[in-house]
Order: C-alpha cells, then sequence, then structure tokens
C-alpha cells in the first residue's frame, strides 16, 4: 500500500477480504477496481462518487468525498482491529462501532478483550498485539490530520517509531442525558 501511495494511488476498499495472502505470508493487496488517481501534486481532492464498503470509509470521505492517502490509512486501522479482534465490522456483537469498542476496552484496562484468545500467549506476544491495537486506534482517528501516514504506520507496528497517544474518538460526546453504554454521532460541518 506505501507503494501506491507514493505514486498517488488511493485503494477506497482496503479490507480483510481485499488482502491475501501469499506462501511467505506476505499480504497481496487485491481489488483495485474503485481505486482512485490522486492530482499530480499528490494531495487531497475530491472524488466523483463516494464507494466502498461501509465501516472501513474514512468520515470524511463518507460525508464530503474528500480523497487522500489517510482514506486507506482509516480503512487499514479497521482492518487490523477487525483482524486483531476476530469481530466483524459488519456483524458486530456490540452495539458500538469497532473502534470506539477498543477505545473503551483500552481506557478500562480491559484490552484483553479484544484479542483472538488463541492469539494470547506470553508477554512478549500480548505486547505485540496491544501495539497493533494502539496503532489501529491511530489510524481511525476521526481527523485525519490526526492520522499518521502509512510510512510511520509501518514504523510503529515494527517498535522503530515512537507512537503518540491517540484521541478519544470525537463521535463519542459525554453527557450527563447518556448512560455509560449510549453513543451517538456527532456531526461536523468543518471536516478536515
Amino acid at each position: 500500500m506505501h507503494c501506491l501511495h507514493e505514486q498517488g494511488i488511493v485503494h477506497l476498499d482496503l479490507k480483510p477480504s481485499n488482502v491475501l495472502l501469499d506462501s511467505d505470508m506476505n499480504p497481496k493487496i487485491i481489488d483495485f477496481g474503485i481505486s482512485q488517481v490522486l492530482n499530480d501534486n499528490k494531495s487531497d481532492t475530491h472524488g466523483s462518487a463516494v464507494r466502498g464498503t461501509w465501516g472501513y470509509m474514512a468520515p470524511e470521505y463518507m460525508v464530503s468525498g474528500i480523497l487522500s492517502t489517510k482514506n486507506d490509512v482509516y480503512a487499514f486501522g479497521m482492518t487490523l482491529l477487525e483482524t486483531t479482534s476476530s469481530m466483524l465490522i459488519s456483524k458486530p456483537p456490540r452495539e458500538h462501532p469497532l473502534d470506539k469498542w477498543a477505545w473503551d476496552a483500552r481506557e478500562d484496562g480491559r484490552m484483553d478483550e479484544l484479542f483472538v484468545p488463541e492469539l494470547l500467549g506470553d508477554e512478549p506476544q500480548l505486547k505485540e498485539i496491544k501495539r497493533c491495537v494502539e496503532v489501529a486506534l491511530l489510524c481511525t482517528q476521526f481527523d485525519r490530520a490526526d492520522r499518521p501516514h502509512l510510512e510511520d504506520v509501518l514504523q510503529m507496528l515494527h517498535g522503530l517509531k515512537e507512537m503518540p497517544t491517540p484521541k478519544k474518538p470525537s463521535y463519542m460526546v459525554d453527557s450527563p442525558d447518556l448512560h455509560d453504554d449510549d453513543w451517538i454521532f456527532v456531526e461536523r460541518n468543518d471536516l478536515p
């Protein structure tokens, strides 16, 4: 994906079913049917129609059609959360979006709930899985300016770069009128 972004290509439909593994367990991205090429300077642009898979589309793309490499970073974060937790975005066993659920588990010290039980092992392995969740939360930040670039994501996953602390998802609103398990989306007119 990093190579695609260097060429100004945004995949726009990154999800687990579009990532295959070769015989050496190297990921291969497939299905470029809705990919878009950014303008010459590789900056943000607007797409003519919003296409993709719900749950993996970045908020600014769903609402305003803004195309950037950060769309794929968001989708990668959701893919990482889904893969690590073994919970499908399309069929959640909970009432909240996967990133909110992961955030709450992180904040409440319940990150072990996120993991596939078969993946849990010794402490170093648990540390790696927690790193994946932290990176995924950074990738799924509501404001695309808060999402890391893909090259930074790769360095963070390999432990070569310090991770900033993810911000609380902006659609999670604290209100005395809401119960602990309530959540709402906040519509923003000033999407970045």
